[in-house]
């Protein structure tokens, strides 16, 4: 079982398959989780013995923000040749070419969407959205787009459908 914090007082629990298993929030000195929300526990590893799972692993974010820019997370310590338009850019490096879009950002790859922090400004199209201060909203409004793909992809196949 492997845990991921979300906040600092919630963690989601995970199979090891990948399955979400349980929320689990911390209140004071022990664990309240989902699955049993009457009951609490002293840590969260009596609450994986629940589920016959040990917890393995601690699993942290690949993208973390470590710093700001212009009141938008970015994922590097430093910034320099800091920019507001159209939104807030940095390089990470004093001399570098490459300049960075701060905040999380929904970034569009060929065939599909995924929720990025601080992109580089070369990679964002049209399609992309952001900047958001909280990856949290940028994985609502990533939710919205992936749900009108799915409806427009089911009205394509109605109206494609050739009728007698």
């Amino acid at each position: 079982m492997f845990s991921k914090k979300l906040t600092n007082s919630c963690t989601l629990l995970t199979s090891q398959l990948g399955h979400h298993i349980a929320l689990v929030w911390k209140r004071g000195d022990h664990f309240i989780s989902s699955h049993k929300p009457e009951k609490t526990y002293k840590s969260l590893e009596e609450i994986s013995t629940e589920f016959a799972e040990q917890l393995t692993e601690k699993t942290s974010d690949k993208e973390e923000a470590i710093n700001q820019v212009l009141n938008y997370p970015i994922k590097h310590d430093s910034a320099f040749e800091i920019s507001d338009t159209p939104y807030p850019t940095y390089k990470s490096k004093e001399n570098s070419n490459v300049v960075f879009a701060a905040g999380w950002w929904i970034v569009h790859f060929s065939t599909a969407y995924r929720v990025g922090l601080s992109p580089k400004v070369s990679t964002l199209d049209e399609l992309c959205q952001g900047p958001f201060k909280d990856k949290i909203s940028a994985n609502i409004n990533l939710n919205v787009i992936n749900k009108r793909k799915a409806t427009e992809e089911i009205i394509s196949e109605v109206v494609n459908v050739p009728h007698d």
